[in-house]
């Protein structure tokens, strides 16, 4: 969302700046301050996880990742700075909402270390998709209400003993199974 439309796409090692993964990284203040997002179609209540590797380009630049509907409200899930020396990744998870059924995932840019627009917030390995399975624990036998815990490796640790039931839920294609 620059508003000259363009974005730079640099070649690992291009001033000394490797990519974090394959050939290519991207900055998304090729001329301004700029938006970079990608709308994904979701299912509601399917918790999608999602990474990024984020480095400065002059030092310490800050970017904030936000996750909504489009044209909804801004949502920022976190703000992220990093210095120029080495990339790091940066990884969650969101439960889309009941009846979103496009997600917009958006990486605005916050600041750069020499308050020059055009120069900061390098991003690559983005990574959104659906977490494969979502195990939910419930007290005593009924799996209806909300649930006590839940994860998506159906191991749950440091229970008083007593009754409990599992959920589990496909997230690619919805199902579910008490």
């Amino acid at each position: 969302t620059s508003a000259d439309g363009r974005i730079e796409i640099w070649s690992s090692g291009a001033l000394g700046v490797p990519a974090y993964q394959g050939t290519q990284f991207a900055e998304i203040n090729a001329n301004n301050d700029a938006t970079l997002y990608f709308d994904v179609v979701t299912v509601p209540g399917v918790t999608m996880n999602w990474s990024f590797a984020h480095r400065g380009r002059a030092g310490t630049d800050c970017i904030a990742l936000l996750i909504n509907a489009p044209g909804a409200p801004d949502n920022q899930i976190n703000q992220f700075c990093t210095g120029n020396t080495a990339w790091s990744l940066y990884s969650g998870s969101y439960v889309v909402p009941a009846g979103q059924y496009v997600t917009r995932f958006f990486y605005k840019a916050v600041s750069t270390a020499t308050g020059n627009k055009s120069v900061g917030n390098f991003l690559d390995a983005i990574t959104f998709e659906a977490a494969a399975n979502t195990f939910e624990l419930f007290l005593g036998n009924d799996t209806n209400g909300v649930p006590i815990s839940s994860n998506e490796t159906g191991v749950f640790s440091g229970l008083d003993e007593g009754t409990y039931s599992i959920k589990f839920l496909d997230n690619l294609t919805g199902c579910f199974v008490s």
